[in-house]
């Protein structure tokens, strides 16, 4: 599995604007893209950190840390999403931290650390 390609679990197109998309991938990696800057997704996006994705990955957990679904809230300025552990909300400005982390697995997070 060490040689499995980045693959995008979800996508998901700005409810206010149409050049302005987020996806998800199985690698723990979130990005919210322009198209009026580039049609190459590899190119002019934020990326969003995900804080508890470990530096040394095994393949438990990258699919832990892979993201599996992303919603734009209030009207576009917040990010919603889900991995197998959180729920992370987003500010679209601030891509360093997420507003709120909730953990939704706590009796699984003791036996995988």
């Amino acid at each position: 599995m060490e040689d499995q390609k980045e693959t995008i679990n979800f996508s998901k197109i700005h409810p206010n604007s149409d050049s302005l998309f987020i996806f998800g991938t199985n690698k723990g990696t979130l990005k919210m893209c322009d198209l009026r800057l580039s049609s190459l997704a590899s190119s002019n996006t934020i990326s969003f950190r995900n804080e508890s994705a470990p530096a040394q990955k095994n393949f438990i957990m990258e699919m832990i840390s892979a993201y599996s679904s992303g919603e734009f809230l209030a009207g576009g300025k917040l990010i919603a999403t889900r991995d197998y552990m959180t729920i992370k909300v987003w500010d679209i400005c601030n891509a360093k931290k997420p507003l709120q982390t909730v953990v939704v697995q706590e009796g699984v997070k003791g036996k995988i650390s």
